[in-house]
């Protein structure tokens, strides 16, 4: 049975610990899709140092709330050369990580020739 009743929906925020650095907020709902399931999703609000209690958090939450039940798609689907520049942007050069200059390089190399002219626009599930 399928119903029409349009509804609101507040969502929750939580704070999550994190491994590394200070704990977040996490703000989770659930999106129904054209099949009619209906996925829990997440996005991360911010830290505990940006929004000190959980009240400040659900303020900031206000407009993504608005977006939601008004049908605006949030989750948008990503590409291999979405994810590459992602990567190229915060991870390559993660110093944690203490990837060598001639890595990068390669890494660069092969995501330029190989892999973005054939997988570039492929969607990742």
């Amino acid at each position: 049975m399928t119903t029409t009743r349009s509804s609101y929906q507040e969502g929750s925020v939580e704070r999550v610990k994190r491994a590394k650095g200070p704990d977040v907020w996490v703000y989770r709902w659930r999106e129904t899709l054209p099949d009619g399931t209906r996925p829990q999703r997440k996005k991360v609000i911010g830290t505990v140092n940006q929004f000190k209690t959980k009240s400040e958090a659900k303020k900031a939450v206000a407009n993504l709330r608005s977006e939601i039940n008004a049908g605006t798609p949030l989750i948008t689907t990503m590409t291999v050369e979405k994810a590459w520049g992602h990567f190229q942007t915060y991870e390559l050069h993660d110093p944690e990580v203490n990837r060598s200059f001639s890595t990068i390089e390669n890494y660069k190399t092969l995501f330029a020739a190989h892999i973005l002219p054939r997988w570039g626009n492929v969607q990742l599930d």
